[in-house]
């Protein structure tokens, strides 16, 4: 979730290429790098630093295919199952007194990532790497998939 009261930086960030851009979805990633520093500052620990999950490349490539699947391309349960499987041994770590995770990814798979995060983990939060603020300080807590994409098949 994220706070509408910077209502003018969203406004200007949509305006800048609304001529462009109709894809609702794409606006929405605009406005969302025009509010990084807000987004990742509501996720940094009291010292400003971040903690969050990276995606293995092989976990990022499941979702650009996810992404295809609106185009045409065929897509494998089986794999989406294998992802879910690794979301939930990263995120199974997480300290019950923690701060809920938050997933770190590349921009084009971001909204993939946040509605399949949603659907099952209704405390993570996922945010990309335009998003974060160029002084933000980022600590990778884990990868999901590093080693454990291979060993249960997903690939």
């Amino acid at each position: 979730r994220v706070s509408i009261r910077d209502f003018r930086s969203i406004l200007e960030a949509v305006a800048e290429v609304v001529a462009k851009v109709e894809d609702v979805d794409q606006l929405t990633e605009f406005a969302r790098q025009r509010l990084g520093a807000q987004i990742a500052g509501a996720h940094a620990d009291p010292s400003g630093v971040l903690h969050a999950y990276m995606l293995a490349p092989a976990v990022e490539d499941v979702f650009r295919r996810l992404q295809g699947v609106r185009t045409g391309n065929a897509f494998d349960a089986q794999e989406l199952e294998g992802v879910l499987e690794l979301f939930r041994i990263a995120t199974g770590k997480v300290d019950a007194g923690s701060a809920p995770p938050v997933i770190l990814c590349a921009g084009d798979i971001r909204r993939s990532v946040a509605t399949f995060a949603e659907r099952h983990f209704r405390d993570t939060s996922v945010i990309s790497f335009r998003e974060l603020d160029p002084q933000t300080q980022v600590v990778a807590v884990g990868t999901i998939g590093s080693e454990t994409y291979d060993q249960k098949g997903a690939a």
